[in-house]
């Protein structure tokens, strides 16, 4: 399977007919899992975390191939996330429930930059970002339930001394986030 974007597999074990997914210059080999993989084209780094089982996260040769470089791997067990960027793949252990939250209809910000979380709204909600002013420095802290209208959202975050504005620009919708007030 090639993907782009995020995506949730929950893969039983079958040593006779192995899965593999490849995405954005690196292929994962199922062993038997459940894992998250989030891929997206306007972020710098692609995230497989790993939830149950173990998979083997590899460098591809080349964007779309199957082929692994030698000596560019690493196994994952549960509660470990691999990322790759620029060609590089760092394991690091993190809480799993913030990578998979989206499944079960929720945005976790715990401790998320501010960008990174204004992102994941651009693509729930279909909308153009436009920063304006200084945004603060603290991540973001919020388990909202994604059901809910764009307003509330960014009611609850302005908490977080963030202010925004939405405009019709066109046939687009934009998120202005005015940053600290």
């Amino acid at each position: 399977v090639e993907i782009s974007g995020e995506v949730y597999f929950d893969i039983r074990e079958d040593s006779k007919r192995p899965f593999k997914v490849l995405s954005r210059g690196q292929e994962v080999e199922v062993l038997g899992t459940e894992f998250n993989i989030s891929a997206y084209s306007d972020e710098h780094e692609t995230k497989t975390t790993l939830v149950n089982g173990k998979i083997r996260l590899s460098l591809a040769t080349a964007p779309g191939e199957a082929s692994l470089t030698p000596d560019k791997s690493l196994i994952l067990i549960p509660g470990e996330q691999g990322a790759l960027r620029n060609g590089h793949i760092a394991k690091s252990n993190v809480d799993v429930s913030q990578y998979t939250a989206w499944k079960e209809g929720f945005f976790d910000f715990n401790r998320l930059p501010t960008p990174v979380a204004i992102a994941q709204l651009a693509r729930w909600y279909d909308l153009d970002v436009v920063y304006e002013g200084k945004l603060p420095e603290a991540n973001l802290f919020a388990y909202i339930d994604r059901n809910k209208p764009l307003s509330a959202i960014l009611k609850a975050l302005e908490k977080s001394k963030l202010k925004f504005k939405v405009v019709q620009a066109g046939d687009r919708k934009q998120l202005i986030v005015l940053g600290e007030q």
